[in-house]
């Protein structure tokens, strides 16, 4: 990453998901940047140990412990400080991941408590702290533009298929795009970007990434590296180009 992201110094992004394997990745792509931004990570109590040292020391960092269901937690990750003097949160990445387990498959659990806390806690509480802007992740199976299912490769619309296999995760992703979608559209100030990733992988951050909707000529593999994935978000934040849209990010298939 070179000095194209350097407005970044000016960024205090609030992480939600931040002890999450993506969130790990891009704390520390983020902190290596020459002039960083100010990161709060927000984690559950008693897991704060899941932070590399190197982070958790880090001038640029601090640290709140609370559920993301608590609007007295939230708001405090939201808010200035003193101690260590931080200001209020420019943006917010919510990365709170769901992760594969078989138990929803046979219990067919359906829930979302991540969505519901976006929608009752996370984005009232962002506005209520004067804060606008959220990048949050969806699916492909979770929402797609007119036309674009009919546009997807054969091998994309195959993806689509497997949601039964992740019931709760894709209750998740569907509840939490309805979510950014709802607020948005009562609030035109809301900022959101909605990056729409498949699976997630541990390969070079230096795979080129391709961002856009599905179409003949989006070439995209069905796999995003959460490094490559990593430094398209702070570039999303730095750039704004995506503001109030939700593009499909995944890793060039050439």
């Amino acid at each position: 990453m070179t000095d194209h992201l350097a407005a970044l110094k000016t960024e205090h992004i609030l992480v939600l998901g931040a002890t999450g394997r993506l969130g790990i990745v891009f704390i520390n792509t983020a902190l290596a940047l020459k002039q960083p931004p100010l990161l709060t990570l927000f984690v559950r109590p008693g897991s704060e140990s899941k932070l590399p040292a190197s982070v958790s020391k880090s001038a640029h960092v601090r640290v709140i412990q609370g559920q993301i269901d608590d609007a007295a937690a939230i708001k405090k990750a939201l808010s200035p400080s003193t101690q260590p003097d931080f200001p209020t949160v420019t943006c917010v990445l919510s990365i709170v991941g769901t992760y594969e387990s078989f138990k929803p498959l046979f219990t067919r659990d359906k829930s979302h408590p991540v969505a519901d806390a976006l929608r009752t806690v996370i984005l009232p509480t962002m506005k209520s702290c004067g804060v606008s802007r959220i990048l949050a992740p969806s699916t492909a199976a979770a929402f797609t533009y007119p036309g674009e299912r009919e546009s997807m490769s054969r091998l994309w619309r195959v993806t689509l298929h497997f949601t039964p296999l992740m019931p709760q995760g894709h209750a998740e992703m569907v509840g939490i795009t309805e979510a950014v979608m709802d607020a948005g559209e009562k609030d035109p100030d809301l900022n959101w970007v909605l990056f729409r990733v498949p699976h997630m992988t541990n390969q070079s951050a230096d795979l080129k990434i391709v961002a856009g909707y599905f179409s003949p000529t989006y070439k995209a593999i069905i796999d995003v590296s959460r490094g490559s994935l990593s430094k398209w978000l702070l570039q999303e934040i730095c750039t704004n180009e995506w503001s109030r849209k939700a593009p499909s990010v995944a890793n060039a298939s050439s």
